[in-house]
């Protein structure tokens, strides 16, 4: 590893000042120290942040808040969150090992690194790495790269199966930097990577994730071997597990579709029958056949997410 400057923030405002002087928020560090290690990452500063008070998990009437420096483990082991947002616990228990849990912040999660051999890889050229250089997971074996949203300078797929459930939840991002505070949809974090896959969401430098807001509602999850009847789906997809995409993408289309009056009792696993199904509640043009495939990748995945809108038996 390159050796760096390390400061302890004693409060948010220490932390954001030392961000703003170049420094790299470290909490759990299993994505950044990898890369450190690695020579990926080579930061002249770290903030260790892991003494500021954001480990809190509540429900209250607006919904849940979890603190941005919540251990993934212990979220998923809150029986709160459980019974009430029982997609999150599936995600969380879906993602790295019962080690990398303990360690590793909600936060950390959401902003992690992509998986990208070619990115993790200091041998190999990358334009998440060094802009510019090229992507050569392109002309190479791409079978679980992204789908939907890459571009000539990147395919790289999204790593956070977290970040899907709570796009599909419609969560939000309480930040605090410099500049006051704000609010993000998570939906709105994330960029597709463009001619700059470098730059992978909207935060800025100095920004420090605070909580993490998911409304309430009536939530639950559904698997690929039972047909959902009494719910409906918010199809979204990407995440570690599920790799079509380069950022978490919720299918409005499909999910307009599901919620309408005139949407079909059942569906079930199959492309076919999903196709069949969606082409009675929208036109079947290229962009539906598109849809269709993402839905029966979602479904055969086990992250179909369902919320509260009925659909008649």
């Amino acid at each position: 590893m390159i050796p760096c400057e390390f400061h302890r923030a004693q409060n948010d405002k220490g932390a954001i000042e030392a961000a703003a002087g170049g420094a790299r928020f470290l909490a759990g560090g299993t994505t950044l120290v990898d890369l450190m290690r690695e020579h990926i990452e080579r930061p002249a500063a770290l903030v260790d942040i892991n003494r500021l008070p954001h480990r809190r998990i509540e429900i209250t009437a607006r919904g849940l808040e979890i603190g941005a420096l919540a251990r993934m483990a212990d979220v998923a082991a809150d029986r709160r969150v459980a019974v009430a947002y029982p997609v999150l616990v599936e995600s969380l228990l879906a993602s790295a090992s019962p080690q990398i849990r303990n360690m590793a912040s909600i936060g950390g999660n959401l902003l992690q690194r992509t998986r990208c051999t070619c990115f993790r890889d200091p041998g190999v050229a990358c334009n998440k790495k060094q802009p510019g250089s090229g992507c050569p997971a392109r002309i190479g074996v791409h079978r679980t790269y992204a789908i939907f949203g890459a571009s000539e300078a990147c395919i790289a797929t999204h790593a956070s199966d977290l970040a899907v459930a709570l796009v599909a939840l419609d969560a939000i991002l309480r930040v605090r930097g410099s500049a006051g505070e704000r609010s993000v949809p998570l939906a709105k974090l994330y960029r597709t990577p463009g001619t700059t896959p470098h730059r992978e969401h909207t935060l800025r430098a100095d920004e420090l994730m605070v909580r993490i807001d998911t409304p309430a509602g009536e939530y639950t999850s559904a698997s690929p071997s039972s047909p959902i009847s009494g719910c409906s789906d918010r199809p979204v997809a990407g995440g570690q597990n599920m790799n079509p995409v380069v950022t978490p993408y919720q299918v409005q289309t499909v999910e307009a579709a599901l919620t309408a009056a005139e949407a079909p009792p059942r569906l079930r696993t199959t492309l076919y029958d999903v196709m069949a199904a969606l082409q009675t509640v929208v036109e079947p043009d290229e962009d539906d056949l598109v849809v269709a495939v993402m839905v029966y990748w979602l479904r055969s995945r086990r992250i179909t997410f369902v919320r509260d809108v009925t659909v008649a038996a």
